[in-house]
């Protein structure tokens, strides 16, 4: 129910030249702007996003650090029968401490490897973030190419009444046929069926521009009534460059290229050797047995490392899988480049073929039709224009305004498709003055 209210309200306001003055209270309008930040701030996707790249950076610090060393307490040839520690001069209690030492270089590279990821984790929160804006764009959109057309379609269902009162007042006379009176009903249901469809195609509209703003499915939403086209001050050649240097989709893949650069080296460390390192102090009691006399306290010390077994296979092959994830990524980036390339190059042909058929609409076809309308009109009063014809000039008007409205949508659209593709936003103005 309370999107019908939303639906009524909607058509009553845009059937109105004072919006503002005549909007109700408790809804407010949202503008593109403001949707655009809710769902930046609250979007639970982003936020999962922002908490992986933190999760990366966390990475980041341990890859560069070494293992943790290992404190050590042991009994040392303790006697199984007594469990005395004075009899035997080797029994003892040891304390030792081990540490593990990379080979200088691994940790090094590892960590290089790991930055590059926190990177490329960074750049592919910032994509979302451009991914999110473009879907926040296109239900903007959408709302308003619907609440226009729920404009159009109330004023059209006053115009067609007037119409059947006319055919009424007329067949009452004598001077006009019962069938106009039929076929303007007909004509005012269809206009009521195509309503009632807006209505819930209006709720669908409703729904996901909310979820895209982490609010309730049913919260009310009024979008703008005007919605002024954009202009694009620069070339597709500099859009392209634009993209190659600022798309966080191409930053990113090249940070993962770089990652498994570094990962290639760290490979390649693996054939040398580790070290251990490992210091053990032993205690020993008094002895009290036929060997008796105070023990010596011991000090151990040794040094290990670690030996490459079968150097041609596990470590090579490891050398080959890191070379192997280089050209995946840097084959992964020329696909991304060559997309990039492909959606700026369709939405710069949809921009442009937009913006000539929104000059044609305001200059030539909008006011023609209109100007056709008012003429069957007053023919038809007179008894020069018959019935038919009147209706028909008012549906092909009906359908050029609805027109004239999705295809200003469709040109913001293709604006947000290339401010994704590219990854900046582009400046808002009035095109109007082109």
């Amino acid at each position: 129910m309370k999107y019908f209210i939303v639906v009524y309200i909607v058509a009553g306001l845009l059937t109105t030249e004072s919006f503002s003055q005549e909007l109700n209270g408790d809804i407010e309008v949202l503008s593109l702007e403001d949707a655009v930040t809710k769902a930046v701030r609250s979007n639970p996707f982003l936020k999962a996003a922002e908490w992986k790249e933190k999760s990366a950076k966390e990475k980041m610090v341990q890859s560069g650090s070494w293992m943790d060393p290992v404190l050590k307490f042991g009994l040392l040839n303790v006697p199984a029968e007594s469990f005395e520690f004075d009899l035997e001069p080797m029994t003892g209690k040891q304390i030792a401490l081990t540490q593990h030492i990379p080979f200088p270089g691994k940790l090094g590279a590892k960590k290089k490897a790991a930055e590059q990821e926190w990177h490329a984790v960074s750049a592919d929160r910032l994509e979302l973030e451009r991914m999110l804006i473009h879907q926040v764009k296109n239900s903007y959109f959408d709302l308003y190419t619907i609440d226009k057309s729920i404009g159009i379609i109330s004023e059209n269902i006053d115009l067609t009444t007037r119409f059947v009162e006319i055919a009424e007042r007329r067949y009452s006379v004598g001077t006009g046929l019962q069938q106009d009176v039929l076929k303007a009903q007909v004509e005012k249901s269809k206009f009521e069926e195509q309503l009632i469809n807006l209505g819930f195609k209006r709720e669908k509209a409703t729904a996901v521009l909310n979820a895209l703003m982490n609010r309730a499915p049913d919260t009310p939403i009024l979008v703008s009534d005007e919605l002024l086209p954009t202009k694009i001050d620069l070339t597709e050649e500099e859009l392209m460059e634009k993209a190659k240097e600022l798309r966080p989709a191409l930053k990113a893949a090249r940070h993962r290229i770089d990652r498994n650069e570094r990962m290639m080296d760290f490979s390649k460390k693996l054939k040398l050797p580790d070290l251990g390192v490992a210091m053990a102090y032993t205690q020993r009691n008094e002895l009290t047995g036929p060997m008796m006399g105070e023990g010596a306290d011991f000090l151990s010390m040794s040094v290990a490392f670690s030996l490459p077994i079968k150097p041609g296979n596990r470590q090579s092959s490891r050398v080959e899988e890191s070379k192997a994830a280089v050209r995946m990524a840097q084959e992964s980036y020329n696909n991304i480049l060559n997309n990039v390339k492909r959606d700026i190059r369709i939405m710069f042909a949809d921009i442009a073929k937009a913006k000539e058929l929104i000059v044609l609409y305001e200059n030539q076809i909008l006011p023609q039709a209109e100007q056709s309308l008012n003429s069957a009109l007053s023919g038809y009063q007179v008894n020069k224009v018959d019935f038919i014809t009147l209706l028909n000039n008012q549906i092909t008007l009906f359908n050029f305004r609805i027109n004239y409205y999705r295809i200003i949508s469709e040109h913001e659209k293709s604006i947000a498709g290339i401010e994704a593709a590219v990854g900046v936003n582009l400046t808002r103005g009035d095109s109007k003055n082109e």
